[in-house]
């Protein structure tokens, strides 16, 4: 039967856009300042009487949220930092001298770090690249060893230290801070649960799968063993887990375990626990253990991002070998696969299904007309149009040459034929600017066949919309036509027109 091809607005179809009031002077001033307040909290609280804290988040924390987030680094966002650490500072040291000294420290650091990070790809500064750890590791003894002339000035007068033994201290904790805290920050994941959800969805996977847990147990357990073990051999107990963790977890996650060894062994060591089992300890002792702890951590970060490499390889090799280049729809063998996935599915929850065959009217006369480059333009904006008129949750494909298909999960026959309108209305009213001046327009002729129950095999869909097709031709092009539903089932009767 045809469809009634009521035009539709294209203005009805808008696009989400993105959110940008968290972006406002207001939150960024806000957000560093949360920063700052939460990084000195966590810090203050491990600071042991006449030592630096065990750890001190607040500038990698603020260095890393630079680099991430960009739009942090404005005029307000230094503003804020510039009045923030010394403030902050002055409410946990007696000294004004001292809270100024350690925040133009802490700031000297920052500074060096953004300017160096500037210099890198945004590859290597998400540390997606094998040689981003490297980058990482050169920026951040840098940022450390800079900081750590600041050091020599202020350790001396507050803390009566030698300018030499001021300066290694300073830095070798501030290197184990940035270390420990910096991956995590910059390789924050942008998350979304719809996103999340569809996938779990479509590879029919639990929401929580016991054993992917297995290796982060066990870093668990040889945390706790290097606590009843002891000695200072026990801070590379964790080791082997922490490499397991990196080949299996994301780079996320990997970091953020990382970092919780990281802060686990100092706070430790820091408030005298029973982890390393040793009195009186030395200055050069805690030196030597923060330097070790800072390239335990290297290890399964550097492991981490190799794997990330990999892995990006590896999807863009299999998005090539299952995309069309011109389109960047799924081609006709990927496009099989996912939908004899998601007939699976749809059996399993006796859902409605539909299909759709789609082909460009008159695309031969548009090639020999205006060249094959403008066809190829054609053909990118049906797919363009496809994309803005459909579900996240539908598969697209293009099976050759000028015929696309379409599977529409827990799709009823009304909104199918919705859907498949507003395509074929979207595309009829684009028009394809050539670079010579000349304008095109192309239609689409639609075939649509529905299932109200998911059959077992989408064979009999795809050949029900493909007859539909031919119907759609025959009747004019430029519409849509739905298959009668005794054929959507597998039957041989000829579309209803």
């Amino acid at each position: 039967m045809a469809v009634n091809s009521a035009q539709l607005n294209p203005a009805d179809i808008r696009p989400l856009s993105p959110g940008t009031s968290w972006q406002s002077p207001i939150w960024t001033v806000v957000f560093v300042s949360g920063l700052i307040l939460a990084g000195s909290l966590f810090g203050h609280a491990t600071r042991s009487a006449g030592l630096l804290a065990a750890i001190w988040p607040t500038t990698p924390m603020l260095l890393g949220a630079m680099v991430r987030w960009p739009h942090l680094a404005s005029p307000v966002g230094w503003a804020t930092i510039v009045l923030g650490l010394p403030l902050d500072n002055m409410i946990h040291v007696a000294l004004p001298a001292d809270a100024l000294l350690q925040a133009f420290a802490d700031l000297v650091g920052i500074i060096t770090g953004y300017v160096m990070f500037g210099r890198l790809e945004p590859v290597d500064r998400s540390l997606r690249h094998p040689m981003s750890v490297l980058y990482l590791v050169a920026i951040v003894v840098t940022a450390s060893a800079t900081a750590g002339l600041v050091g020599i000035v202020a350790s001396p007068l507050f803390f009566g230290r030698i300018p030499i033994s001021s300066w290694s201290v300073w830095m070798a904790t501030e290197l184990v801070n940035y270390i420990a805290i910096l991956p995590v920050v910059l390789t924050i994941p942008t998350f979304s649960w719809r996103r999340l959800i569809d996938r779990r969805r479509r590879d029919h996977r639990l929401w929580f799968d016991p054993s992917e847990l297995t290796p982060a147990l066990v870093f668990v357990a040889s945390c706790m063993g290097g606590l009843l073990v002891g000695g200072p051999g026990a801070v590379a107990f964790p080791v082997p887990a922490l490499l397991w963790c990196a080949v299996t977890y994301s780079q996320f996650t990997a970091a953020l375990l990382t970092l919780l060894f990281c802060a686990w062994t100092l706070a430790a060591i820091s408030l005298s626990h029973f982890l390393l089992l040793l009195d009186n300890v030395s200055q050069h002792t805690m030196m030597s253990i923060r330097l070790g702890i800072a390239l335990i951590a290297i290890a399964p970060i550097t492991v981490a991002s190799a794997i990330s490499a990999r892995n990006q390889l590896l999807a863009s090799l299999r998005h090539m070998a299952t995309h069309d280049p011109l389109t960047d729809l799924l081609n006709r063998r990927a496009f099989g696969v996912a939908a004899r996935k998601r007939i699976y599915a749809a059996t399993q929850f006796d859902q409605p299904i539909a299909f759709l065959m789609l082909d460009i009217d008159h695309f031969k006369s548009i090639n020999d007309t205006y060249g094959h480059g403008a066809g190829d333009e054609v053909l990118s904006r049906l797919a363009a149009s496809m994309r803005s008129g459909l579900r996240d949750d539908d598969v697209l494909g293009r099976l050759g040459g000028e015929e696309f298909a379409v599977f529409l999960s827990n799709c009823t026959p009304e909104n199918a034929t919705i859907i498949a309108e507003r395509v074929r209305a979207v595309f009829a009213t684009t028009i394809v600017e050539l670079t010579d001046g000349r304008h095109v327009t192309a239609t689409v002729s639609i075939g649509l066949a529905v299932a109200e129950v998911a059959p077992a095999s989408v064979e009999p869909l795809m050949l029900a919309a493909d007859k539909a097709l031919y119907a759609a031709k025959s009747a004019g092009r430029n519409r849509v036509v739905r298959a009668a539903p005794d054929q959507a089932c597998g039957s041989a009767a000829s579309p209803a027109r």
